[in-house]
């Protein structure tokens, strides 16, 4: 009987040995789960705090390019709000351009050096390259008028309402070089100003004895009229152009 009683005590002791981790009996298996879950959840917010760690220091790494790139736009886009100010009603006021053309000047070349370390930006770049074009586009024109305007001469005359017609034409494109869809009757414009070019291009073709500079003048100014106008023309929906 005392071997029978020693025997079953012994197997007693085995089985809560095997069912009870060394370490905490009171838990059991429950304990080593509980142990994994948490050790997993540790982890993961370890984890977390790293990404969120490494994600501050990438965004504060960022803030400058980002703050520059911010600044680049917000200023190529008041020069063009500004450049647009000088078309009018009765046309491009040539006049207060050329008052304030160097002090644009100035500004244009001082966005110009602040976009250098952001160069590889290309949407800036692209920016910057039509701005630079448009206004360079605006000073040429100045002195085209300048030169003509005071003629009574009727080819003269065609020369500066061309002159007029492909800076107000230009003013149709938005800072990245493309058709400003936000302009509703953009299609309505393009054809207006078509219906003018060939009103004057029928007037100067009955012109007699025109100087061969005045008709090269003449010649270059329409030429860039239709291209421009084309060019809108193809990337606007509703097409207005028979050329």
């Amino acid at each position: 009987m005392a071997l029978i009683a020693f025997v079953t005590l012994l197997l007693s002791w085995l089985r809560l040995s095997l069912t009870f981790p060394a370490g905490d009996k009171s838990s059991g298996r429950v304990y080593r789960n509980f142990d994994i879950a948490e050790a997993s959840l540790a982890q993961r917010e370890v984890n977390t705090v790293e990404k969120s760690h490494f994600q501050n220091r990438y965004e504060l790494a960022l803030s400058p390019f980002v703050s520059e790139t911010r600044d680049a736009e917000l200023r190529l886009e008041s020069f063009l709000v500004y450049l647009k100010g000088f078309i009018n009603a009765t046309g491009f006021d040539s006049f207060s351009f050329e008052k304030k053309s160097r002090q644009l000047d100035f500004e244009l070349r001082d966005i110009q050096r602040s976009v250098v370390d952001i160069s590889h930006h290309k949407d800036i770049t692209d920016r910057l390259r039509f701005i630079k074009h448009l206004f360079h586009e605006m000073q040429a024109s100045a002195r085209d008028l300048k030169r003509y305007r005071e003629s009574h001469d009727l080819a003269h005359h065609l020369i500066t309402c061309l002159v007029q017609m492909n800076v107000h034409i230009l003013m149709l494109f938005n800072s990245h070089g493309a058709p400003d869809l936000r302009n509703g009757n953009l299609s309505g414009e393009v054809a207006k100003q078509m219906g003018h070019l060939r009103f004057w291009n029928g007037l100067f073709m009955r012109l007699k004895h025109v100087p061969i500079e005045v008709h090269l003048m003449y010649v270059n100014q329409y030429d860039r009229a239709v291209y421009t106008m084309n060019l809108l023309n193809r990337q606007i929906p509703e097409a207005v152009l028979e050329m």
